[in-house]
């Protein structure tokens, strides 16, 4: 968890001391508590989201490899709670939930293809072919990450995408809410 994710995590708690001091209640895992007949998170404990477009200035087509390679966004527009790297494209998530990802891909006179990957697993691709002027594709995905969990786009092989200064291939993603598990009487809860 960054640095800032951690401070977020602490001022929310202060804020919320009063209900995790009630006597009825027990903090089970970081943003979560419990009493005997339920059990809920703190989602306001964590914010996590950013946005990227491909370039940070000029205009030009990124590709094509041989073999798929990481896409590094370099134009941060947001990056709060710092999950997203800038110098290696990889988002790493801070604490485990659900997440939502979308990437936008264009393309000038090309193939264009990008593949949103989970540690080493393939999720979902967004591919558009053009002969002739622009086209753009998107695609978006909902992830259940687990704490460092890796989550980046690979551009396909031989394929390859265009960004100019109107930021037209773009990554972005964040956290909708944080899962805290605990298993009551043989049951899971959230």
């Amino acid at each position: 968890m960054t640095e800032d994710a951690e401070q977020s995590v602490r001022l929310h708690a202060f804020s919320c001391s009063a209900i995790l001091r009630s006597p009825r209640l027990q903090r089970t895992e970081l943003g979560c508590v419990q009493s005997r007949r339920w059990h809920f998170s703190l989602s306001l404990s964590v914010k996590v989201a950013f946005s990227a477009s491909l370039l940070a200035n000029g205009s030009g087509h990124t590709g094509p490899f041989n073999k798929h390679e990481t896409l590094i966004f370099k134009h941060v527009l947001t990056n709060v709670g710092g999950a997203y790297s800038p110098t290696t494209g990889l988002f790493t998530a801070p604490v485990k939930g659900v997440y939502h990802f979308e990437w936008h891909i264009h393309g000038y006179l090309s193939e264009s293809a990008a593949q949103l990957i989970r540690n080493s697993n393939y999720i979902y691709t967004s591919v558009e072919k053009q002969t002739e002027g622009d086209a753009s594709s998107s695609q978006a995905a909902l992830l259940l990450l687990e704490a460092s969990d890796v989550v980046f786009l690979h551009l396909y092989q031989k394929t390859k995408v265009y960004d100019n200064a109107n930021h037209l291939t773009t990554f972005s993603g964040h956290l909708l809410f944080p899962i805290c598990w605990k298993a009551v009487g043989g049951n899971v809860h959230l």
